[in-house]
């Protein structure tokens, strides 16, 4: 397999016969509703070490697989143009053989990850170019953000992301994890080699204002008012809607899945709630999300963190602390930007937490990364009330 990553899979897949009742109906909707045959793939099977994190990642992959107004071969190129800028080749493989499957000639799907791919005309060519923009978190300029609007409305834009986001952050669970390509499965490789970069266009514009509208409970689609409601309920948040749920909403079915990998990472895993904090605030700040990072500092310090702890957040000292957090937030920070993790770093977790919690971990890092790229490319704005904290130096 071509990639930066592992050659040979550092988390077992698990059988459907190791699980629960609960992660075997996981594991079957997941299988179902994917119409598999035989095994079930690597990836899944290695989610498995967490079932309830696997429902929940499914989840977000039934619905921008299978749920969206996206035309199939649309979606497939927005997927690999992912999977070549994170050289996750267990992604690349698959959807190359789904994209000829859905009609793509390969002469087209070639052009993936190269300049002639985003010249093309609307959706494809800014769709991808978008997708692009958003893996590797650089700015997307008004007029392509703006353009993109028109054409797909807030609901599509909110789902094309979160489309690229899934498959980011799967994406990097993937590689930090060593899936391997199954064995009688087509081994393709990208289009261009790791340290080729072709002359894309340059970025140049910034986000000047926030670029999506929020809704209201009473502009939600009404017959998934439970959606909301459940979303506001599980964070205990009464008298104001955050703008990350407030956007999401433009896309009902999108909040109701996304917001259902957040609800289990912060709330349904055995991982410290203090640790838990400075894992988020390292991917907001290797992200540069500053609306995050004023969000959850108050988190980290009602969680019982010290001051003097998130004051190292994202520095060399908080590294160097001792077992769990400072390997932990290091994994997070390598994990964040897709750099490798090396056997020796994640063995010493894989001893501390098991495979499910590294799962869990791994899917956590996943999540805000992906939610961090909606905030970023829509120009979030703290809500009235929440003053700015400013990054640590």
């Amino acid at each position: 397999m071509d990639t930066l990553h592992p050659t040979a899979p550092r988390l077992g897949r698990v059988e459907r016969t190791a699980l629960s009742a609960a992660g075997q109906a996981a594991w079957d909707h997941v299988y179902t509703v994917r119409s598999f045959t035989g095994e079930m793939p690597n990836v899944f099977a290695t989610m498995a070490n967490s079932a309830d994190g696997l429902a929940c990642v499914g989840g977000v992959g039934e619905y921008v697989r299978f749920r969206t107004d996206f035309d199939r071969i649309f979606r497939e190129l927005v997927i690999l143009t992912v999977a070549q800028e994170l050289r996750s080749g267990y992604e690349w493989s698959h959807h190359w053989t789904i994209a000829l499957k859905a009609g793509a000639p390969e002469s087209l799907l070639k052009r993936v990850g190269t300049p002639a791919l985003e010249a093309e005309p609307m959706p494809v060519g800014p769709a991808v170019r978008y997708a692009r923009l958003v893996t590797n978190n650089l700015p997307v300029d008004d007029a392509l953000f703006d353009d993109l609007k028109t054409h797909l409305g807030a609901k599509g834009l909110v789902d094309l992301t979160m489309l690229a986001g899934h498959y980011l952050s799967l994406g990097r669970f993937i590689n930090v994890a060593g899936v391997q390509v199954e064995p009688d499965h087509m081994d393709v490789p990208f289009n261009r080699p790791a340290d080729s970069r072709p002359a894309f266009l340059p970025v140049t514009g910034k986000v000047s204002r926030m670029r999506l509208t929020s809704v209201t409970r009473s502009t939600f689609a009404g017959d998934k008012a439970t959606v909301w409601d459940h979303v506001l309920a599980s964070r205990c948040i009464k008298g104001w809607v955050p703008h990350l749920f407030a956007v999401l909403g433009n896309s009902p079915d999108a909040l109701h899945y996304v917001a259902a990998v957040g609800e289990y990472a912060r709330y349904k895993t055995d991982l410290d709630a203090v640790l838990r904090e400075l894992v988020i605030m390292t991917v907001a700040r290797e992200i540069d999300c500053a609306y995050e990072w004023t969000h959850h500092w108050p988190v980290a310090v009602k969680a019982g963190a010290s001051e003097d702890l998130l004051k190292k957040i994202g520095t060399p000292a908080l590294d160097s602390e001792p077992m769990p957090v400072g390997p932990t937030v290091r994994y997070a920070r390598l994990v964040a930007n897709n750099r490798p993790v090396g056997d020796a770093l994640f063995g010493a977790l894989e001893a501390h937490y098991g495979p499910r919690r590294l799962t869990d971990l791994t899917n956590m890092i996943g999540y805000y990364g992906m939610i961090g790229r909606l905030i970023n490319v829509v120009g979030f704005e703290l809500e009235e009330g929440h003053s700015v904290i400013p990054f640590n130096a």
